[in-house]
């Protein structure tokens, strides 16, 4: 059985490259955690935020942000590490 952890970060790349309907700031935070092999203290946090019943659900709360990385990243990135994640974005938007 896989644990709460594997089970999102399997969540995370199925959808890399699928079309979630969620934000494109979400989308950028999924790539950049699987750029950084999961090792960020972002999805630390959010495995830890995560009810284990949401894992199979719609994400709605990725909903909403639209291309603004920075509002996106005052929600979801743990501030040692906006730079980081609005440095990989700004790749890309």
């Amino acid at each position: 059985m896989m644990t709460k952890k594997e089970r999102i970060q399997n969540v995370f790349i199925d959808l890399q490259y699928a079309d979630t309907d969620w934000s494109y700031a979400a989308d950028l935070f999924v790539r950049w955690n699987i750029e950084n092999s999961f090792k960020t203290e972002s999805f630390e946090s959010f495995v830890n935020w995560i009810d284990e019943s949401q894992i199979d659900e719609n994400w709605g709360f990725f909903y909403g942000y639209g291309d603004d990385c920075k509002k996106f990243a005052a929600d979801w990135v743990e501030e040692d590490e906006k730079g980081s994640y609005l440095e990989f974005v700004s790749q890309y938007v």
